[in-house]
């Protein structure tokens, strides 16, 4: 059985490719790199598991719109009436007997997911020059980077963490950055 994984850009990819390992950076062979994807990056795996029959794996309060939508349509296009549905926190995976269904139950669960506070990690985006200017712990160390042209200059930039396991983690961190 071959499961298929659906990225946040909507992009079919094998679950066993090395390719989306390479694309996504990991190289780690004892980590379980499925259910980090789904739980975490908000993909869906697709396992089709009989000629009418697949299985799709997501976590509702992660999962990518795009992604969601690519698994139904590939669903659809696989021509599936049988969905067996699962997510981490259901104990129980859910058999629903057509893609209607499906398509009606997964909305459903997204929703209340949404409704209620997620415990999952959420982030947003800022640009540097924000967070520079803020009163947070690294707020120097972001300056300093700006001020550099995001060029890596270990002395300067020590200059700035005072101490030494945070310099060595965050001077790695925009070393591989820049």
């Amino acid at each position: 059985m071959q499961t298929i994984v659906l990225d946040d850009r909507g992009r079919a990819w094998d679950a066993r490719s090395p390719a989306l390992r390479s694309f996504l950076h990991c190289s780690l062979p004892d980590f379980d790199f499925l259910t980090y994807l789904i739980e975490n990056l908000g993909f869906v795996a697709v396992t089709k598991i009989a000629p009418n029959a697949a299985r799709i794996r997501f976590r509702p309060e992660t999962v990518s719109q795009t992604s969601i939508a690519a698994a139904l349509y590939c669903l659809a296009d696989m021509g599936i009436e049988r969905t067996v549905i699962s997510h981490p926190d259901q104990f129980v995976e859910k058999l629903v007997p057509s893609l209607a269904q499906t398509i009606a139950y997964i909305a459903e669960r997204i929703a209340a997911s949404h409704q209620q506070p997620s415990c999952a990690f959420t982030s947003r985006e800022l640009p540097l020059e924000i967070l520079a200017n803020t009163d947070e712990a690294l707020s120097t160390l972001f300056a300093q980077w700006i001020d550099s042209k995001q060029v890596y200059d270990s002395a300067t930039l020590a200059d700035v963490l005072p101490d030494r396991f945070v310099r060595a983690s965050c001077l790695s961190s925009l070393w591989m950055a820049g």
